[in-house]
């Protein structure tokens, strides 16, 4: 064999064991490594993509929790509304009911005051009335008294002075 020939089996052959050497002690370990980091960013890529599947369903669950809570605020709303015109239209009829009966109430007073006034002109008449005729009774009458009596008692009952 040629020395050269030699050197370069021997070269080749240092380089197969440098070879195996690096494979069984860097390459193999290198290898597992990367591995195991691959497989740790895939677990953690899967984990990223779970949590992110659980936070859109958390928010999904708010968002619907949220406008059922906004129906129900806008549903009590509602019901507050109807239930104050509600009690304005009872306040506003029994305002006008109560108005009603103070109004009949006041016509029959006034009612009860007219007749009890002309009650009591009746009574005033009649007694004026009886006045006069005594009066006129005990005096002699003549034309000028007798006008001069009428002119006086028409004063009388006119300044509601009389007899």
């Amino acid at each position: 064999m040629d020395p050269n020939a030699a050197t370069i089996v021997i070269q080749i052959i240092n380089f197969l064991i440098f070879a195996a050497i690096i494979t069984k002690f860097i390459y193999r370990p290198v290898l597992m490594v990367l591995d195991n980091r691959k497989t740790v960013v895939e677990k953690e890529r899967e984990e990223a993509e779970n949590l992110r599947a659980s936070a859109m369903s958390l928010r999904d669950e708010y968002e619907q929790k949220l406008r059922e809570a906004r129906r129900a605020a806008q549903d009590l709303i509602s019901e507050a509304t109807r239930s104050a015109e509600v009690l304005k239209d009872d306040i506003v009829n029994e305002a006008r009911r109560e108005a009603q009966r103070e109004k009949e109430r006041a016509a029959e007073e006034m009612r009860s005051e007219r007749e009890k006034a002309q009650k009591e002109m009746r009574s005033s008449i009649a007694d004026l009335s009886v006045a006069l005729a005594d009066k006129v009774l005990r005096e002699t009458i003549d034309q000028a008294s007798q006008k001069r009596i009428m002119e006086e008692f028409i004063r009388k009952v006119e300044s509601g002075n009389a007899v």
